[in-house]
């Protein structure tokens, strides 16, 4: 969890703006907003995947290590 605020943290405006210029280099007005479109999708996309699997983990027990114990003697 840590890693990802070093993220946040080193991610500002500046970087964020140089961003967007790049983008809008590569692709032009008239893409931006079908790219824009495509990305949302794919973030709802991932967070519902990400939400269904946690879900999903919490409803499920978890497994108990099948140990074999060695008797002494």
């Amino acid at each position: 969890m840590d890693e990802i605020k070093l993220v946040y943290a080193l991610i500002g405006l500046p970087e964020l703006l140089l961003l967007f210029a790049l983008v809008f280099l590569l692709f032009g007005s008239s893409k931006l907003p079908g790219l824009a479109r495509a990305v949302g999708n794919a973030v709802r996309s991932f967070r519902d995947e990400a939400k269904k699997t946690r879900d999903q983990d919490e409803l499920e027990p978890p497994e108990e290590p099948n140990v074999e114990r060695k008797s002494s003697g």
